[in-house]
């Protein structure tokens, strides 16, 4: 659900520059994202299936390098990773500068490891200025293969008026407990709604949300199955306690979000700081009536920050106009994301853009103006989450294991017991703690 919704968003340092600039190798390209560089020439390629959100800073780009045309090849979400993955394993050219989600970096970097540009000696000097989980996931085996663009906060989006109708103050929910209590009075009170929706048989999102949470994913940092540890069985626990509940709308990708929000159906959505352009896109007549606030702990105190989605930008190795590359994907992913964030709404993974004011503009669309406040709070607060070569793999066992448990009846602890074991024998990785 997460990966199509993302086609629907289409919506002291700087003093320190030149000191940062001038202290990469002799042979990095001579870019610099303040000032720009009028003597860069080139015309490159953006590979993505979010057009909108580059050409709408495009302007911006070309005040500072004017002489770097920039052209794209625009695809639909489905068909973009065939395209990758058929251009790295056959080693034909795709684009000069190309979209990847972070999620998908490690496999790409290990399955095909000499295919993307190392940009550590031109990139690096960044570092501490990113989000530290999005900086890790550009890293493989050492090397920045990938420069982040946009991160993913997940807040809890809620409808006011169906939580006014249950007498439900959203800042009361602290735990997840707290939102199963809310979900049965939201249930109660509003016939024919929900608290939440959940692709039962297609999405592990809920799931991704409080492994996080706890501090742990999938694979472990040991390179080891963890998809039955005791933090999942938790996790995967309380899925099904809000199943059995009857609060979970069971909806189908993204027809089936879009289409419980706009029917009224759900009173409240636990997804990213994007919601924001598909609430004002897919359902504006609902203005007013949606806010947002961090999303509940597992306990009192605990872990509220996680990410869902975010993206990367990658120079291919064979792209002949890497000077010109750089440029564009050294600016876009730091000063320019700003400007990205400003016209696009699009979360910035670089720091010091969290800066900008629009971030404590009002927006009365909205039941809370302030409605980057929550993401604010927790932007600063998420563990550093490594995912690994075998990601795809192991998401798919988990949204196997909960189907059986959701819909077919089986215990917790057998369906994730299966999945680390189907997963041992697709990967040959190891069980954590075997």
């Amino acid at each position: 659900m997460r990966k199509r919704l993302a086609t629907l968003v289409t919506f002291g340092i700087a003093a320190g520059i030149t000191g940062l600039v001038s202290a990469q190798s002799p042979a990095a390209p001579a870019t610099n994202p303040l000032k720009g560089n009028p003597d860069l020439k080139g015309e490159i390629t953006v590979f993505s299936w979010a057009e909108a959100s580059y050409s709408s800073v495009l302007p911006d780009f070309n005040k500072l390098y004017p002489n770097i045309k920039v052209k794209f090849a625009t695809v639909g979400y489905a068909d973009a990773y065939p395209k990758i993955t058929a251009s790295l394993a056959g080693n034909v050219p795709l684009a000069d500068v190309v979209m990847i989600e972070s999620e998908r970096v490690e496999i790409y970097g290990t399955r095909f490891p000499n295919a993307f540009t190392d940009l550590s000696n031109w990139g690096s000097k960044f570092e501490r200025n990113f989000d530290r989980t999005k900086w890790t996931q550009s890293v493989v085996k050492g090397k920045l293969i990938t420069m982040p663009t946009d991160a993913a906060p997940v807040g809890m989006w809620y409808r006011s008026d169906l939580f006014d109708k249950a007498g439900i103050n959203p800042q009361s929910i602290k735990t997840w407990n707290d939102y199963l209590e809310a979900g049965k009075k939201i249930v109660a009170a509003n016939p024919g709604v929900k608290m939440s929706g959940i692709d039962a048989t297609g999405s592990e999102t809920l799931m991704r949300i409080l492994i996080q949470q706890q501090g742990s994913f999938y694979i472990d940092g040991d390179g080891k199955i963890a998809v039955n540890s005791p933090k999942m069985v938790r996790a995967l626990s309380f899925v099904k306690s809000a199943w059995d509940a009857g609060i979970l709308l069971n909806v189908q990708g993204t027809d089936g979000l879009i289409g419980s929000i706009k029917a009224s159906r759900v009173a409240a959505v636990n997804l990213p700081v994007w919601m924001i352009g598909v609430f004002k896109g897919y359902a504006p007549e609902q203005k007013g009536k949606w806010g947002v606030v961090q999303v509940p702990a597992l306990t009192v105190g605990g872990g509220q920050s996680a990410y869902i989605g975010g993206s990367t930008l990658a120079i291919p190795a064979n792209s002949p106009n890497k000077d010109a590359a750089w440029a564009f994907v050294e600016w876009y992913t730091t000063y320019g994301s700003k400007n990205v964030l400003e016209k696009r709404g699009s979360w910035p993974s670089f720091l010091p853009s969290l800066q900008a004011p629009v971030l404590n503009a009002q927006d009365n669309f909205f039941a809370t103006p302030n409605v980057f406040a929550p993401f604010k709070q927790s932007a600063f607060l998420g563990r550093p989450l490594k995912y690994s070569s075998d990601y795809d793999k192991a998401v798919a066992a988990v949204v196997t294991a909960q189907a059986s448990v959701l819909t077919g009846g089986q215990n917790v602890k057998a369906a994730l017991d299966k999945a680390a074991n189907d997963l041992k024998n697709q990967t040959g990785r190891e069980i954590a703690g075997q």
